[in-house]
């Protein structure tokens, strides 16, 4: 964004600008990283047309390391696998951050979901054991389990009126 002729270029080959939210906004980092990420093949064709090869931003120390690091597959790899950890962190925190509907009932499965989803990828055990020491130290608390069991969304479903944490909060 520093160089009006590159990024000219860029928005010319990826039809568009990346995402800058904010930084009121909360999950930036995590919206910045989707955002270069859907990008990804506008900017690797970005580094590699004529018009960039040309350039003088080409043969500058700057330019060539950032062309190396888009341009490798190992950078692109790094980014979906933190894309791939926040990603059901951001979906709780835009659930948790509406003022529409009451969170609370929701609160204890939304948890239950994202350790769920977190198992499913691969190497994020340091990250499940910060979840779970934020969830019981700070977050667990027989309400929320409570206002999850009395929730008629969930009251139902199989295994609740079974649940002896659920029942014991209750």
């Amino acid at each position: 964004y520093n160089h009006g002729w590159v990024l000219a270029l860029m928005r010319k080959i990826c039809n568009g600008d990346l995402i800058r939210p904010g930084p009121t906004r909360f999950a930036t980092n995590y919206i910045s990283l989707q955002s270069l990420f859907q990008k990804k093949a506008g900017l690797k064709q970005l580094f590699t047309c004529d018009d960039w090869v040309t350039s003088k931003y080409s043969r500058s120390k700057e330019g060539r390391r950032i062309e190396e690091l888009v341009l490798e597959n190992m950078f692109w790899d790094n980014v979906q696998a933190v894309i791939s950890i926040y990603e059901p962190l951001y979906g709780v925190l835009r659930i948790v951050d509406t003022e529409v509907n009451p969170t609370m009932p929701m609160l204890y499965d939304l948890f239950k979901k994202v350790r769920t989803k977190l198992e499913e990828v691969r190497n994020t055990v340091w990250v499940r054991k910060i979840i779970d020491d934020r969830w019981f130290k700070q977050l667990c608390h027989p309400l929320h389990a409570a206002a999850y069991y009395l929730n008629p969304m969930f009251q139902y479903s199989e295994g609740i009126g079974d649940d002896p944490e659920l029942l014991d909060a209750l």
